[in-house]
């Protein structure tokens, strides 16, 4: 939701009057970048003609508006398009927009593909550019905060049957904890990933699952396995 209304903010204005528009187009073709965005926006939003804004968008973006990559996956997201719209939110994060990446980031957050969205949101969130307002850089803290708080299931059969074979060992989960694969990184925060450490480490009894139990233990959010395919995707 804060993404949606990030992005109608970069695309919304006042009505321009129709001096404004040909000083617009005017200054577009003498190469103004921002003079394109405005005549993107005029097209796409106000006539209402999106492929003539989107040219227009385009040639802002090629004259180093990074904005202009941003409205045009606005454009796309109102469409449904959500491949395109990721697309020109990746074109804006890779050209210098901290706030596209922040966007592009919350976006795969919102798909559960938290591995993706990870480095942007913090890319995004720890950004020094002007790129991208406080409140948008908050936005995307708080997602990265939330990614922290997640704990990845991992393929624990391994474990599960280290558990059943140690069951009347008293250090049944220090034993076992090295057979857990460690081919899917965490996305734990530092302090987290030392408690759930510490939890698995310290699980005594047989449970069915033990990621599930430590993360419920803990107060986590649990990503179950049969999520992986779009989280590392």
């Amino acid at each position: 939701m804060k993404r949606k209304l990030l992005l109608i903010m970069i695309v919304i204005s006042i009505g321009l009057s129709a001096s404004e528009f040909s000083q617009a187009k005017n200054d577009c073709s003498n190469n103004i970048a921002k003079a394109c965005h405005t005549l993107g926006y005029i097209y796409a939003i106000e006539k209402g003609n999106e492929q003539r804004g989107i040219k227009a968008y385009l040639k802002g973006a090629s004259l180093g508006y990074t904005k202009s990559y941003l409205a045009i996956a606005y454009i796309y997201s109102q469409k449904g398009d959500s491949e395109t719209e990721r697309k020109y939110l990746k074109k804006g994060c890779n050209n210098g927009s901290a706030l596209g990446c922040g966007l592009l980031g919350q976006k795969y957050f919102e798909e559960n593909n938290y591995h993706k969205a990870h480095p942007l949101l913090k890319k995004a969130c720890y950004s020094n550019s002007k790129s991208i307002d406080e409140k948008s850089k908050q936005d995307s803290c708080e997602y990265l905060e939330a990614i922290s708080n997640t704990v990845i299931g991992k393929n624990t059969d391994k474990y599960r049957n280290c558990i059943m074979e140690n069951k009347f060992s008293a250090n049944a989960g220090a034993i076992c904890f090295k057979e857990i694969p460690k081919s899917l990184p965490s996305l734990l925060s530092e302090k987290n990933e030392k408690a759930m450490k510490k939890c698995l480490a310290d699980t005594h009894i047989t449970v069915s699952e033990p990621e599930e139990f430590c993360a419920l233990r803990l107060g986590l959010k649990y990503m179950s396995s049969s999520n992986l395919y779009n989280l590392f995707r």
